[in-house]
């Protein structure tokens, strides 16, 4: 055993073991747990290794396992893909909650980390996969934990920002009418300097509006709403966004979607910051497609645009807050996005090739699958 300043991960050979094998060494006594699996992966996302907790916890074994895949196995697959794709990036996945089918079919609620073993200049190394049994009202409670850190420190944030956005916006009012009163040659580069406050403004608000839906994220309630008539209600809305940018709005495939529970506010928050993103993504125009798909037991939606794309290095760092493209300034946009999905028990994944636009796919329960939010 190495025992430099940092701690190695497992190597290919160790995950056969127990998970609490360190933990024998010094205790005879002590039981692995056997609700947490390891699989090893490859740089290319390939199962190296599957130790006998994970066969025990799913029914499959490692051939088996290799056969199938994890993305189809793992649901929503999207989410699990988005996990393996930060892994090859170098990044870990500290936790998401997912769905395994076990070999019997039962769909098991889990806990998945995924951590790269190494990612020198670069370079995609191979990285472990830990996936732990949870009781639902576990993920519950650790979801509500979450929410509530966010919720407190989006509230404080946002008001500490609005009182400096509401005196700047004042005196930017003040100053535009002083700019109106001067001799026309003198007012040029005044007014274009007034314009670009304007600009800083409008972000700024934008801003406190994804920290106050973050805020509200804590105390949702949720009512069943039928999703078709709630996107055609909204499209005006969206249309208004798109029309001054050139971009097109295509509504696909809405037709029997079913209810889903919504926080109609929150939701609404939702679509602004996808159009706000299709928008950045589409700075020549082009076309905004939202398709509906119902499921078993799930509402999937997919929002697809006809830009540049996403080169495949920043797809893992998306959804993180204050993340930009090259084409989109740095914001709390699709952090919030994936929030307020996460907050209505959803997923979301991206898929995205250069040249060839993005798609966001936004995976919902059905309300008849789910018991409706308390008050």
């Amino acid at each position: 055993m190495t025992h430099s300043g940092e701690p190695n991960a497992p190597s290919e050979a160790a995950v056969d073991k127990p998970i609490l094998s360190e933990t024998q060494d010094t205790d005879a006594d002590a039981q692995p747990d056997l609700t947490v699996g390891i699989a090893a992966l490859g740089a290319d996302t390939t199962i190296l290794s599957w130790n006998s907790q994970a066969e025990q916890i799913t029914g499959y074994t490692l051939e088996q396992i290799q056969t199938l895949g994890l993305s189809t196995l793992f649901a929503p697959p999207e989410v699990m893909q988005h996990i393996l794709n930060k892994s090859r990036a170098g990044l870990a996945t500290l936790s998401d909650y997912l769905q395994f089918r076990c070999a019997d079919g039962r769909l098991l609620p889990v806990m998945v980390q995924c951590t790269p073993q190494r990612h020198h200049d670069e370079s995609e190394g191979q990285a472990v996969l830990v996936f732990r049994a949870v009781p639902h009202q576990a993920q519950i409670l650790r979801q509500d934990e979450h929410l509530m850190v966010l919720g407190r420190l989006a509230s404080s944030l946002s008001h500490d920002i609005s009182n400096h956005f509401n005196t700047v916006s004042l005196h930017t009012d003040l100053l535009e009418d002083e700019v109106q009163d001067l001799p026309s040659e003198w007012q040029g580069s005044l007014a274009e300097s007034v314009v670009d406050i304007r600009s800083e403004i409008t972000r700024l608000h934008d801003l406190i509006e994804d920290l106050l839906a973050l805020a509200r994220l804590t105390r949702l309630h949720r009512e069943p709403e039928n999703l078709e008539a709630y996107l055609v209600d909204l499209r005006p809305t969206l249309e208004e966004l798109l029309a001054p940018h050139d971009i097109a709005l295509a509504l696909e495939g809405l037709d029997g979607l079913g209810e889903v529970a919504l926080h109609h506010t929150t939701f609404r928050q939702l679509w602004l910051n996808l159009v706000s993103h299709a928008i950045d993504a589409m700075p020549q125009g082009g076309r905004l497609t939202i398709r509906g798909e119902r499921l078993a037991t799930h509402v999937q939606l997919e929002i697809s645009d006809t830009g540049g794309g996403i080169p495949d290095a920043q797809l893992p760092l998306l959804f993180l807050p204050f993340h930009g493209t090259q084409s989109e300034s740095a914001s709390l946009g699709l952090y919030v996005v994936q929030e307020i999905v996460s907050a209505h028990e959803g997923a979301i994944a991206v898929s995205s090739s250069p040249g060839q636009g993005t798609t966001l796919i936004v995976s919902l329960p059905l309300a008849d699958a789910q018991p409706t939010s308390p008050a």
